[in-house]
């Protein structure tokens, strides 16, 4: 049991150090499309899902990304009764929730594809439509405000310079994986 979680901590590690192909590679052991031991905690389930799409997305990897996020995303709207009495982790699953919203938006614009009627719904009540117009258009400002919200913290590999600020050096790795995310 405690292997499933290692696994899921060492996901979320490279993810936020940007080693996305590792991130990946790591949970091979674990068939993250089926039931498993993680899928036992919703919260694990989810951040799983959040972190697994991200690094698919950030690996160009659209398909799997928009499949990751629409079947959380399901699940999350399935089960919203379950976990709406667990006040402590309803603003964390809100929260992220939210930000697979926005990944999966930026998703379907450079990979458009058919997804469940339900999360197409929310994305219409959401507004996300009209931000997605505009990054059809070409609109890199909206790509990053999306980008920027639904991204997690990064965390730089290498400490900062002795004489560098504490503010430029938070921003760092943020800064680098969204230009990353933008070359494309």
């Amino acid at each position: 049991m405690l292997g499933y979680f290692s696994l899921v901590g060492l996901l979320r590690v490279h993810s936020l150090l940007g080693d996305y192909y590792q991130a990946i590679k790591v949970l091979e052991p674990i068939e993250i499309h089926k039931k498993s031991q993680y899928s036992h905690i919703p919260a694990c389930q989810i951040s799983t899902s959040y972190y697994v799409g991200f690094a698919y997305m950030m690996m160009r990897r659209y398909a799997d990304a928009i499949r990751t996020f629409s079947e959380i995303l399901l699940y999350i709207q399935r089960t919203k009764q379950l976990y709406s009495t667990r006040s402590y982790q309803n603003d964390q699953i809100n929260k992220q929730s939210e930000q697979m919203y926005h990944l999966l938006a930026i998703c379907l614009v450079l990979h458009p594809q058919c997804i469940d009627e339900s999360i197409q719904q929310v994305l219409r009540e959401k507004n996300y439509h009209d931000a997605m117009f505009k990054m059809q258009c070409g609109d890199l400002e909206v790509f990053k405000s999306f980008f920027i919200f639904a991204c997690p913290r990064f965390v730089s590999p290498c400490p900062p310079a002795a004489d560098a600020p504490m503010e430029d050096y938070v921003k760092d790795p943020m800064e680098h994986q969204l230009m990353v995310f933008m070359d494309e």
